[in-house]
């Protein structure tokens, strides 16, 4: 396990989009998943988990549909933040059988995502969801 070191902070901001473009965006989007916050091999690749990253709930393993469904409620309820990168949303939070989930833009152009539960730190900054 690697742990990262970041600088600053992300942005945990909503911001507001044009509902009409995230009924477009939202059917293009798709949960693919990170081997750095899984202890488990998964269709996202041999697990590389980080030291300083939450993990994946193993019980999800391989059910990148479902967590494709919750990723694309979140974008059409606005549940969206940070920069746009491209035509997408930089986050998307969604809150799921009671646990908060962020997903965060890794493919800018073909829309995809990596989610994760963020830290009960980081879940404190999301109070609108």
């Amino acid at each position: 396990m690697r742990a990262v070191k970041r600088r600053r902070p992300l942005r945990r901001e909503r911001v507001d989009w044009n509902a009409d473009d995230l009924k477009l965006l939202a059917p293009r989007v798709r949960y693919t998943g990170s081997p750095e916050r899984k202890r488990y091999p998964s269709s996202a690749g041999r697990p590389a988990a980080r030291l300083d990253a939450t993990l994946c709930d193993p019980r999800r393993h391989g059910d990148f549909d479902e967590i494709t469904e919750w990723l694309q409620t979140a974008i059409l309820d606005g549940a969206v933040g940070g920069p746009r990168t491209g035509a997408f949303p930089e986050h998307v939070w969604c809150r799921c059988e009671s646990v908060v989930h962020e997903a965060r833009l890794s493919n800018s152009e073909l829309g995809e995502y990596q989610g994760y539960p963020p830290t009960a730190r980081e879940a404190e900054l999301l109070t609108w969801l």
